[in-house]
């Protein structure tokens, strides 16, 4: 599985995009509500992301600090297109414009998706900063807008959590995790894996200061498109720098940057702020994301993959039982954070995988 691999179809990337002329005509329908105007193809569309617009816009503005009242505009678009009619990748779900002074502007959002709340959040996020957030470099600002749409939407936070825990793991090359399972056939006591399982490439040996540290804007200049494995990255940073010290926090250190005359926290300061300083962290920190509740999203993620580290784990010893006797001798159970541990053969997904991969007696 490589960082640059497009597997979230339901769940990729939002973007940044420079803000220019425009020609592409606005969508037909507009509903004017109190805190701005949604176009869309169709007025019922419009009136109901005008409806999430209300819910959503003022809980960003009272959760992140510096984000000052102002109108939004919002177009609902069956493809996404600014500027020149130019299209945006399908696995972009939205999108915000943002001029060289950090003055940000529309809202681009794509019709049929199926997590409205989560991309609208993390659009308005983008839609709101303060310009006191100008020295956050750009994978964070990803990274803060997932977060705050985790916090705001508890239905769909645990899918996040798990996509960006995925994502985070696949830039640093493997995760970390433990398996605990039933002992050998004469033996009955709980025997306990440790498991690094390796993606086939990771960023691990890239230098983190050459993607951490551009702003929104340079990141754009200089890549043209951020992976899906930084955006797993970004949140992972924010994510424990919020859970740390609170929005504010994160805040702080991008006031400190700014009375400091630099143009971006440097990458140094936002890993030791996130605890994230030495290798073995970063490997293991993406676990941290993986609830109890995170469970099953991760499964619907990645539906081989726990069936198939079952079959890696246990294969070889236990191929010549069937199934069933396998799976009532050893019954494996993956360690979530929080302490839970889990019958990763309970999830309807991983068993009906699991009976496709185990091998025939």
């Amino acid at each position: 599985m490589g960082t640059r691999r497009k597997i979230f179809a339901l769940t990729a990337s939002t973007a940044l995009l420079a803000l220019t002329g425009c020609v592409t005509p606005p969508p037909a329908a507009s509903h004017t509500h109190p805190l701005g105007v949604v176009r869309a193809g169709d007025a019922a569309t419009a009136e109901h992301f005008g409806e999430l617009v209300q819910d959503i816009q003022p809980r960003v503005a009272h959760l992140v600090p510096d984000t000052p009242e102002r109108d939004t505009e919002v177009w609902v678009q069956e493809k996404l297109q600014h500027r020149y009619g130019q299209a945006a990748p399908p696995n972009v779900k939205g999108f915000t414009l943002i001029d060289s002074g950090h003055t940000r502007g529309r809202i681009h959002m794509r019709a049929n998706t199926d997590y409205p709340e989560w991309f609208l959040a993390h659009e308005l996020v983008h839609a709101l900063l303060g310009r006191t957030w100008s020295t956050l470099p750009g994978v964070l600002e990803e990274g803060l807008c997932d977060v705050v749409a985790a916090r705001l939407n508890p239905e769909v936070g645990p899918r996040i959590r798990a996509l960006r825990a995925i994502e985070a793991s696949m830039w640093f090359g493997k995760m970390r995790l433990r398996v605990s399972h039933e002992g050998h056939l004469e033996s009955r006591g709980e025997d306990e894996l440790d498991v690094w399982f390796h993606y086939d490439r990771g960023s691990a040996n890239q230098d983190l200061a050459q993607v951490l540290e551009p702003s929104t804007l340079e990141f754009k200049r200089r890549f043209q498109e951020m992976s899906d494995s930084l955006y797993g990255l970004g949140f992972l940073i924010a994510d424990r720098i919020v859970r740390d010290q609170d929005f504010s926090g994160l805040h702080n250190l991008c006031l400190d940057a700014k009375q400091r005359g630099l143009s971006t926290i440097p990458a140094h300061e936002l890993l030791a702020q996130a605890g994230l300083t030495e290798p073995a962290d970063r490997y293991a920190a993406p676990w941290e994301l993986l609830g109890e509740a995170e469970f099953d999203p991760w499964v619907d993620l990645l539906p081989t993959f726990h069936a198939d580290l079952i079959v890696q784990l246990f294969a070889d010893e236990y191929g010549q039982l069937p199934l069933d006797r396998f799976l009532e001798v050893v019954d494996p159970k993956i360690h979530l954070a929080g302490g839970a541990k889990v019958r990763m053969a309970a999830n309807p997904r991983v068993a009906e995988e699991l009976a496709r991969l185990w091998p025939t007696p």
